[in-house]
């Protein structure tokens, strides 16, 4: 099914002037952030600036093509070949990235990236990068359920800061990013100076989570709505917590459950991504979004502290340090997260076992319907001899995803 890379293949010769920015342009600029760019896009500090063209060759250069990771249901492992497809068609080659800012701290449990992608017509998009692969990410991620994150903070500051900077004061700003990226630009968008705010043209919110009236108050992300286009997957988790704003538009993705979070699964037609047929989130995600809404709904700031505090400690001691490891449903994995439970909290494993049980539980069975629609079509080519055994394998892979899930 086409993606924003097809897309690519299809619209990338055509220039802005001929077919104005659009939904997939957003999201193709959102995504390439995911992407290893440190040393190739200059920072803030140096200045300057690299036409798409220049890091596409660099990145090739140093070998980042070949660094492929699928990071579980956040960035594709397609992601790496958005730099030679955008820069060989017309659309994106001369457009210029500059203004890095990148940070990864422990200490301050951040996990920071962005930067400017300077487009025609005088217009600048800002490009957030979301949670990434790294459980220090998503410890920020949580703790925004109970503080200003650390990256919301240095997302303001980096839009007041860097946007004072550009070339002409009458130039166009978009923000936007794909998840936490998503909500680090409404959270910069909202609270920027007003000089800058008045030049936000477009806030592209891709599937990213909401707020808490502590951080940032409904009457603030208000105030900036008609700004903010939010798309979202049709079977949506993240984009669903929090308070966060009502979707503009739901997209098909050529995945299932949470899977469809990835924004390489989201299908295009033209120039726009398809839309689902009823408009409406998927009933499965219900669940998912409910038990973190109801125990979010009924603790205080405190208590959600202390919870996902011990939860990403107990992770910590049990040596995981990715979301890919977390959500492997890899026996070895879930027996060194058992290993730790009985050291934390009754309420730490009433509520958050069972909200990450109830995520890896629709990887599992996400990853094994992928299995048998692979099963199913490779049984089709074969023919009649090979459908028992084929059945058989599939029945003996179905009860052992079930064993995991249970155990």
């Amino acid at each position: 099914m086409p993606n924003m890379l097809d897309y690519l293949d299809w619209r990338g010769d055509v220039p802005f002037n001929v077919a104005p920015f659009n939904e997939v342009d957003n999201a193709i600029l959102a995504q390439l952030s995911y992407l290893d760019l440190d040393g190739i896009i200059s920072t803030v500090e140096e200045g300057g600036s690299i036409s798409v063209r220049e890091m596409a060759q660099k990145y090739a250069d140093l070998g980042r093509t070949n660094e492929v990771n699928s990071y579980e249901g956040v960035v594709s492992p397609l992601t790496h070949f958005l730099p030679e497809k955008m820069a060989n068609g017309r659309r994106f080659r001369e457009a210029r990235l500059s203004k890095l800012r990148s940070t990864l701290d422990h200490d301050s449990q951040e996990q920071f990236f962005a930067f400017h992608v300077s487009l025609p017509n005088r217009t600048t998009y800002i490009s957030f990068r979301g949670t990434d692969n790294t459980l220090l990410g998503w410890r920020e991620n949580f703790a925004m359920t109970y503080m200003t994150a650390a990256a919301q903070r240095e997302a303001l500051s980096y839009v007041n800061q860097t946007c004072n900077m550009l070339n002409t004061p009458f130039s166009k700003i978009m923000l936007g990013g794909h998840s936490k990226g998503a909500n680090l630009a409404m959270y910069a968008g909202a609270l920027a100076k007003p000089s800058i705010q008045r030049r936000i043209v477009k806030i592209w919110d891709n599937d990213g989570p909401g707020f808490t009236e502590d951080v940032l108050s409904r009457e603030t992300l208000n105030a900036i709505r008609p700004k903010i286009f939010t798309i979202l997957p049709a079977f949506d988790v993240v984009g669903q917590l929090l308070y966060a704003p009502l979707p503009n538009k739901i997209i098909q993705s050529s995945e299932k459950g949470i899977y469809q979070h990835s924004g390489l699964s989201w299908q295009v037609d033209k120039c726009a991504f398809v839309p689902a047929t009823t408009q409406e989130i998927e009933e499965g995600a219900a669940p998912i979004v409910e038990t973190f809404e109801s125990w979010f709904k009924s603790a205080s700031n405190e208590k959600r502290r202390a919870v996902f505090t011990e939860f990403f400690d107990m992770l910590d001691r049990a040596n995981i340090t990715t979301l890919s490891e977390l959500l492997s449903t890899d026996p070895t994995v879930i027996r060194k997260i058992a290993a730790e439970i009985p050291a934390t909290s009754k309420e730490t494993r009433d509520y958050v076992m069972d909200f990450f049980g109830r995520l890896m539980s629709n990887v599992a069975t996400s990853k094994a319907q992928d299995l048998q629609n692979k099963v199913t079509a490779a049984v089709q080519a074969a023919g009649e001899a090979a459908r028992e055994v084929a059945g058989n394998a599939m029945k003996v892979t179905q009860d052992v995803i079930k064993q995991v899930i249970e155990n």
